[in-house]
C-alpha cells in the first residue's frame, strides 16, 4: 500500500475520537492508538532525523520532563500518555510525508473531509429530535454523542479545520455551509468564527476581487437570516460574551492561572494536564473543567517558560510557512486555524494537530519547489 493511504486511513481514524476500545481506569485505548503503535513497527527502521524535528522534538522533552518530575511530585495527569501518542503520531506522519506524493494525496483528502462531514451529518439527523428540543429552550450546547472528544463545540470547530483541506474544491461552499449550518445548530461560537476565517484562508489571493466580495456578501446574509430562522440564540451567544456561564468561566481561569503565572514564575511547569487543578488549589475553587480552555496559557502553566518558549517557536514557525506558500498549503492552513481556536479551547496533545505539523514539515523538507498546495 502507498504511503498516502496510510496517512488518509490515519487522518480519518483520528477524526473518529470517540471511538473507545477498552478502558484501563482513566486511559482509554483508541483505534488510532493501536494503528499508530502498528505502523511504527514499520516506520521506525524508515525514521531518519531532519533538523526540522528539533524545536517539536525539544517542546516534548519538556513536556516529559515537567510531567515525569511533577508525577515524582504525586501530580499525576493522564494527559501525559496523550502526549505520548501525539508525538508518536507526529514521527509517523513525518516518515510517511517523506514518502507520499502530495499531489495525489491532496487530491484525496477532500473525499475523507467529506466522509467525515456525512458521519456527523447523520450523527445530527438521528438525535434531531434531542437538537430540536435543545433549540427550543436553548442553553449551552446541545448533549448529544459526537464522533469527537469534547462535545459538539469540538464537533463545529474540527468540521471547520477539515474545510481547508476542500480548497479550490468545486464542493468547497456547499461543504462550508453545511459546516456553518452545523455550528448554528450546535451554538457553537468558535465554529461560526473559524467558518468565516475558513472562507478567507481558502481565498488567500483573491478575497478582495469582486467576485468573490459578492459572493461572501450574499453567504453573510444567507447565514444570518438561516441563524435568526434556525436558531437565534446561537446569534445571541456573542452578545451573551463575558456574561454567560460557559465565557464567565473562560474569564475567571485565565484571571487565575495568569496570577499563577506571575506569582510563581513556573520555569517547566506543572506538567501535562496539571494546569486546572493548580488554578483549583491555589483558588480553593472547583471549575468542574480539564483544561482552562487557551492553549497558551495552558502552556504556561503545564511546562513552564521552557516550554512556552518552544511552542512559540512552534506557532511562529507555522505563520512562517503560511505566509511563505501564500495560503496556498492546505497542511499550514489547518495549522492556522487550529492557532486560531486554540486561544478559547484545546487541552493539548491533539493528535489531528501533530499528524498535520508532521506532514507540514515533511512537505517543507522535501517538497520546497512544489506548488500544488
Amino acid at each position: 500500500m502507498k504511503s498516502r493511504w496510510f496517512i488518509i486511513i490515519l487522518y480519518f481514524i483520528l477524526n473518529i475520537q470517540n471511538y473507545i476500545l477498552f478502558s484501563f481506569g482513566p486511559i482509554n485505548v483508541k483505534l488510532f492508538h493501536i494503528l499508530t503503535i502498528s505502523l511504527l513497527v514499520f516506520l521506525l527502521p524508515l525514521f531518519t532525523y531532519e533538523k526540522e524535528l528539533t524545536i517539536p522534538i525539544a517542546f516534548f522533552y519538556i513536556v516529559a520532563i515537567s510531567s515525569l518530575y511533577n508525577t515524582i511530585l504525586g501530580l499525576l495527569n493522564p494527559l501525559f500518555i496523550n502526549y505520548i501518542f501525539a508525538f508518536l503520531v507526529f514521527i509517523s506522519s513525518f516518515t510517511l510525508g517523506k514518502y507520499s506524493n502530495f499531489n495525489k494525496l491532496v487530491k484525496a483528502l477532500p473525499a475523507i473531509s467529506w466522509l467525515i462531514m456525512a458521519i456527523v451529518i447523520l450523527n445530527t439527523i438521528y438525535y434531531l429530535e434531542l437538537i430540536i428540543s435543545y433549540i427550543s429552550q436553548p442553553y449551552g450546547h446541545p448533549k448529544i454523542p459526537t464522533i469527537y472528544g469534547g462535545g459538539t463545540n469540538l464537533q463545529g470547530t474540527f468540521l471547520a479545520l477539515n474545510g481547508v483541506f476542500l480548497r479550490k474544491h468545486r464542493s468547497f461552499l456547499l461543504y462550508w455551509f453545511l459546516s456553518i449550518t452545523i455550528s448554528i445548530m450546535y451554538s457553537t461560537r468558535i465554529g461560526i468564527i473559524l467558518n468565516l476565517f475558513l472562507l478567507i484562508l481558502n481565498n488567500y489571493h483573491d478575497i478582495l476581487r469582486l467576485r468573490n466580495i459578492l459572493i461572501f456578501t450574499a453567504l453573510a446574509v444567507i447565514v444570518i437570516a438561516a441563524t435568526v430562522k434556525i436558531n437565534p440564540y446561537a446569534i445571541n451567544r456573542f452578545y451573551l460574551i463575558g456574561s454567560d456561564t460557559g465565557s464567565v468561566t473562560r474569564l475567571e481561569m485565565w484571571k487565575a492561572s495568569s496570577e499563577i503565572i506571575i506569582k510563581k514564575l513556573p520555569i517547566i511547569g506543572y506538567g501535562a494536564g496539571n494546569a486546572i487543578t493548580i488554578i483549583d488549589n491555589e483558588k480553593n475553587i472547583r471549575f468542574f473543567e480539564d483544561n482552562i480552555h487557551n492553549y497558551f496559557l495552558q502552556v504556561l502553566v503545564d511546562f513552564g517558560f521552557i516550554g512556552f518558549l518552544f511552542w512559540l517557536i512552534i506557532v511562529k514557525e507555522i505563520f512562517i510557512l503560511y505566509f511563505r506558500y501564500k495560503g496556498d498549503n492546505v497542511f499550514a492552513n489547518y495549522l492556522v486555524l487550529f492557532i486560531i481556536a486554540s486561544f478559547i479551547q484545546f487541552r493539548g496533545a491533539e493528535p489531528l494537530f501533530w499528524f498535520v505539523f508532521g506532514l507540514l514539515l515533511s512537505y517543507k523538507h522535501f517538497y520546497y519547489a512544489t506548488k500544488c498546495l
